[in-house]
């Protein structure tokens, strides 16, 4: 019997490596969600969680893959879950919980919003981290030209934000 060993790919480390992403706020796309398993914080238990994954969609980090994992929790009580925030800024503004019923996961995908990246530390590694979300000032500007608004009001209206 022959011994196929060598022919074997072997990786080192933890897998595949990213960007480090400056602290900052970014466009990005929603490029997919996918259920994972993951333990739960602060125990030993797992649960199914959704790991979204966004693509920097403009400046220095063009490209780049940001990921935050989720919990599929559509909520808004005692504070707005991760999920609901996500959706509030694909939507532009908060849905009433009437709106849930016409929510879905596959609608996210493809759809831009802005997040906020901040970086941790985690022995020599630094992770950079989706911390909020906030509705795309592309997607408002869109918004503004399909139902014929002063462009350059709503651009002068944003940057005072």
């Amino acid at each position: 019997m022959e011994n196929n060993l060598d022919q074997i790919n072997i990786s080192f480390g933890g897998g595949e490596t990213f960007e480090v992403i400056p602290p900052d706020v970014y466009e990005v796309v929603i490029a997919a969600i996918a259920p994972i398993e993951a333990k739960k914080y602060m125990s030993e238990e797992m649960e199914t969680v959704l790991k979204f994954e966004f693509v920097i969609a403009d400046g220095d980090h063009k490209g780049s893959k940001l990921f935050k994992r989720i919990r599929p929790k559509l909520g808004i009580n005692p504070k707005p879950s991760n999920l609901y925030l996500c959706w509030a800024a694909v939507l532009g503004k908060n849905p009433g919980e009437d709106s849930f019923a016409d929510f879905h996961l596959s609608n996210l995908i493809g759809k831009q919003v802005r997040v906020t990246v901040t970086n941790s530390q985690k022995g020599d590694n630094t992770y950079s981290n989706v911390d909020t979300f906030m509705t795309s000032k592309v997607a408002k500007l869109a918004q503004a030209e399909k139902e014929d608004i002063d462009v350059d009001a709503a651009i002068a209206s944003m940057e005072k934000k």
